[in-house]
């Protein structure tokens, strides 16, 4: 019968993917990474793995020294997090 694993080799082994806060270059256009707006001119942030996540899965960051993706060729697109996210667009009068 095989053991199951313990309670501290799951958190070693959760050590080890989440070494801590890494750097992270930002795709250019965007405005907000982990729900936080980015001041103007910013190109890199500093997360951990999991608040990294989920922009990483958008391709809205990529680590500092990995290659810049191929969907960076392209500016970012209304949507992606860029400059007027978030804000209400002008009322007609």
């Amino acid at each position: 019968m095989a053991r199951k694993p313990t309670v501290a080799k799951a958190a070693a082994a959760s050590a080890v993917l989440d070494a801590g806060p890494k750097a992270y270059r930002v795709k250019p256009g965007i405005g907000w990474v982990n729900g936080r707006k980015l001041k103007a001119g910013q190109t890199e942030v500093t997360l951990s793995a999991a608040e990294a996540r989920y922009d990483l899965q958008l391709e809205r960051i990529v680590e500092s020294e990995k290659p810049d993706p191929k969907s960076w060729s392209q500016p970012a697109a209304d949507g992606e997090g860029g400059e007027g996210e978030g804000e209400a667009a002008p009322r007609p009068h």
